[in-house]
């Protein structure tokens, strides 16, 4: 009977969506982090660059459905600047990344599961274009694309208070888009529009999930892909970089708030099979649809000494029935 398995594959399919969306906000963090990159600060030109990055995030859906965890990761880059003009230039580089994820899912019952950890593997590829007016920042536009490897080990609990495991392996491909135009400007404000577009694929392999019930509740789960798009339009605001000491310490601050329209699909997820027999494959729902919510961001970086850079990042997602907020902090060095 398929409607016995019901609420296990309803939480197997929030669990599966939350694992392959993590992959894609550490997408999402390397290119804030490269994004931030800006080349009008001394001793950001031409530089190899190491950063420690970490991030806490708390999100919780309908039904009770949810989760909360952290992410810590290194990364290793390069970049270079090829100068346009006297107020535009190039910026593009390289970067590889290391990120471990501890994620711990909650459902509806006062169950709930033990941490699910996941390692993602990705290098990308970055490139950005900006233009100023004298020392202010008058366009940005920036794009990046990275591809890895990630590996899950996933650990749940689902309504009926069952706790399962699964190990699987799986690829990523991310990539993102985006552009600010400030065309208002006063005192040492500027703002204006600010649009970007991302799309993350994830591919987990096949896995068999066990519970510890005599393998009662043992299936076998074919490889299933999540694709994420993510559109967003709205208005950016930024603080001129200040500088003190011939440029030794420096000083932004800028936050954005606007529409993210999010579309989540997986293309195909059938059970093989139940305790070895036949099974109909369950058409998952949870999780898999389009999500539209406000999103608000705020980022202070700070160079110092000519080498140092720290950066800071709060991201808020928030609608009816949904609400995800993410803190991140970075740490890097130049070379």
């Amino acid at each position: 009977d398929t409607n016995t398995f019901a609420p296990t594959n309803y939480a197997r399919d929030y669990a599966n969506g939350s694992l392959a969306q993590t992959g894609s906000v550490v997408g999402s963090l390397v290119h804030n982090f490269l994004g931030n990159r800006l080349g009008n600060i001394r001793g950001c030109v031409n530089d190899p660059f190491v950063a420690v990055i970490g991030l806490h995030f708390n999100q919780k859906e309908i039904s009770g459905f949810g989760h909360n965890g952290n992410i810590y990761g290194l990364l290793l880059g390069l970049d270079f600047v090829h100068e346009c003009s006297e107020n535009s230039h190039l910026r593009y580089g390289l970067s590889t990344s290391y990120f471990q994820s501890k994620l711990t899912f909650f459902g509806q019952s006062s169950a709930k599961g033990k941490d699910s950890k996941q390692i993602n593997y990705l290098a990308t590829l970055f490139g950005s274009y900006e233009h100023f007016n004298g020392r202010h920042l008058k366009r940005w536009f920036g794009g990046s694309v990275g591809g890895g490897y990630v590996d899950t080990k996933m650990r749940r609990c689902d309504p009926l208070d069952v706790h399962y495991a699964a190990d699987f392996a799986g690829l990523q491909l991310h990539m993102r888009g985006e552009g600010v135009v400030n065309i208002f400007r006063r005192k040492d404000m500027q703002m204006g529009p600010w649009v970007a577009i991302s799309f993350d694929l994830i591919h987990q392999q096949g896995y068999e999930e066990t519970a510890p019930l005599g393998g009662l509740h043992t299936a076998s789960i074919s490889a299933v892909d999540h694709s994420f798009l993510n559109s967003i339009i709205g208005w950016n605001m930024e603080k001129d970089l200040t500088c003190r000491d011939n440029g030794k310490s420096c000083v932004g601050i800028s936050g954005k708030i606007g529409w993210d329209c999010q579309v989540l699909r997986n293309h195909s997820n059938p059970i093989a099979n139940v305790n070895g027999a036949g099974y109909k494959p369950y058409a998952p729902t949870f999780g898999y649809r389009n999500r539209n919510s406000m999103v608000a961001m705020l980022n202070y970086r700070h160079l110092f000494c000519r080498h140092w850079e720290f950066v800071t990042h709060w991201q808020g997602n928030f609608n009816g029935t949904y609400k995800a907020n993410q803190l991140s902090g970075s740490i890097g060095y130049n070379f």
